[in-house]
């Protein structure tokens, strides 16, 4: 959420204040879109997406300006203006990466998975 979004005082918030908001989303096909569909379908109501977008820069702008709250990762908005507010109760998410064993990993790529890898480790 924004810092001056009443949300951003809270240590976390219900599904359902969540999905009472107008929400910035990404485009369909994309996971945190289904998710938020989700979460919806289970609460039973639908969500109100405000604004879509296939970029998570943009995502996260909106949000940073106040238009709408979204679902990001905490590790996504560390850096940013954007204060991440917690579910209550707690949303988990299985993060999966793979690749080849003997497959080439590029620099980046490779620099990448250990990123996730150090972020994620218990």
């Amino acid at each position: 959420v924004a810092e001056n979004h009443p949300f951003a005082k809270r240590k976390s918030i219900s599904i359902s204040d969540f999905l009472a908001q107008p929400l910035i989303s990404f485009k369909p096909g994309y996971y945190m879109r289904e998710y938020i569909y989700d979460l919806a379908r289970k609460n039973g109501t639908t969500p109100q997406i405000l604004f879509e977008t296939n970029l998570f820069s943009l995502v996260r702008s909106l949000v940073d300006e106040g238009l709408g709250i979204s679902t990001l990762l905490n590790m996504a908005v560390v850096d940013s203006a954007v204060k991440a507010v917690s579910f209550d109760p707690p949303q988990y998410l299985d993060l999966i990466i793979a690749w080849q064993a003997n497959g080439y990993l590029s620099h980046a790529n490779r620099a990448f998975a250990n990123f996730l890898l150090e972020k994620t480790a218990p």
